[in-house]
This record gives C-alpha cells, sequence and structure tokens, in this order.
C-alpha cells in the first residue's frame, strides 16, 4: 500500500511471516526545495494479542490513536482529528548507519478508511 503524493509518500508492502513476527518492505521520500530525503529497506513488526483489538477500535473511532512499533527504532503513529481525518506520522530507522526518516501525511475520508483497513491486514497473524 502506498500513500501521499509523488513528492512525499510512505510505502509499506508485507513480504513475509517468521513466527509472530511480520516483515515489512517499506519506503518513504520527502522532498522539496534543493532536498530530497528517502529510505528504502525492511521493517519487522511483532504484533501482539491486543492490535487487532486496539485496530479495531481506532477503525471505528472508540479510540483516537493508534501506534505500531517497528524494529530499527522506526514506528507508525496514527491519530484522528475532531474532523474525522487521520494524521499518520512515522520514523523509518536504519540503526546501522546512525539514520532515520521520519514524516506525516494527513488523509481524509476514504483514503483514510481505506488506509486503516489495509494496515489491519498488514498487521494479520496469519
Amino acid at each position: 500500500m502506498r500513500i501521499g503524493s509523488d513528492d512525499r509518500f510512505l510505502s509499506l508492502e508485507r513480504v513475509q511471516q517468521e513466527g509472530k513476527t511480520i516483515v515489512w518492505r517499506v519506503a518513504a521520500a520527502i522532498t522539496g526545495v534543493g532536498c530530497i530525503a528517502a529510505v528504502q529497506g525492511r521493517a519487522r513488526v511483532q504484533p501482539t494479542d491486543e492490535i487487532p483489538e486496539r485496530m479495531a477500535r481506532f477503525r471505528t473511532n472508540r479510540v483516537q490513536q493508534f501506534e505500531v512499533t517497528l524494529s530499527q527504532g522506526g514506528w507508525l503513529r496514527l491519530k484522528r482529528d475532531p474532523k474525522g481525518r487521520t494524521l499518520v506520522r512515522y520514523r523509518l530507522g536504519q540503526l546501522s548507519a546512525g539514520a532515520a526518516l521520519e514524516g506525516k501525511l494527513r488523509l481524509e475520508g476514504k483514503t483514510a478508511k481505506a488506509f486503516c483497513r489495509e494496515l489491519g491486514e498488514l498487521l494479520w497473524l496469519q
């Protein structure tokens, strides 16, 4: 799944599962005047038993925030504002390089709902 635009995006794709650890292929980029920041790699997610319930509660507006911890010092944080928009903040790290990319994207309406649904699928243990 990819959200954002050509000059600011986040892409998450499930590539495998190792026991209870899910491996995602991640990519993100932020461009500006004279500046390009990008990261691409893999991140491991270790979903807990509570994640499906927490994600369901976020999708149905019973909680306003949801967070997933990623390997390499990364995270994905979702927060809903009073107008129903979803702010997706992320940090994708590369500890071996001592670097990380942080960004945020605001999603509205159908795009926000589709993102939440697809994120739930990426986190589902098979």
